[in-house]
């Protein structure tokens, strides 16, 4: 068995901290990470790696292999916004995007469903348009 992989950063985390940092500012906004994922939590892997060392490589191997077959779905599914929030008593959402980023297929369709269900859903490549964002998002706005 080779080593378990890195996680990798994504090219938004800075984005995300910097954009949790100011709209922590704001005593109307409830907002929060929606950590979506479909798999299992990455920290899954080196602990089974630990735990399963004593019963060898294969016992390891068939158990990185079931937990490939039994995924699960964690946040509020795939395609959904990094950043979930409550502006005022609106729902809403933030996708962040690095500055070249696109929306992904999936992306799209959520963002396109929960409009058309009166939520707000939006793309912040800045800190500045994360603030607008939740501004429209307050102010009923649906973009």
């Amino acid at each position: 068995m080779g080593e378990p992989r890195r996680i990798q950063r994504r090219p938004e985390a800075a984005l995300e901290r910097e954009v949790l940092l100011e709209l922590g500012r704001y005593p109307w906004l409830l907002i929060a990470k929606n950590k979506v994922a479909r798999g299992y939590q990455a920290s899954l892997l080196p602990a089974l790696h630990i735990a399963l060392a004593p019963w060898g490589p294969t016992t390891i191997a068939t158990a990185v292999s079931a937990t490939q077959r039994h995924r699960a779905v964690f946040g509020l599914g795939v395609g959904s916004p990094d950043l979930v929030m409550s502006a005022g008593g609106r729902a809403g959402g933030i996708e962040l995007k690095a500055a070249d980023g696109v929306l992904s297929a999936d992306q799209e369709r959520w963002r396109d469903a929960a409009r058309r269900r009166g939520m707000h859903v939006s793309e912040a490549r800045t800190v500045g348009e994360a603030v607008e964002a939740v501004t429209r998002c307050r102010e009923g706005g649906l973009k």
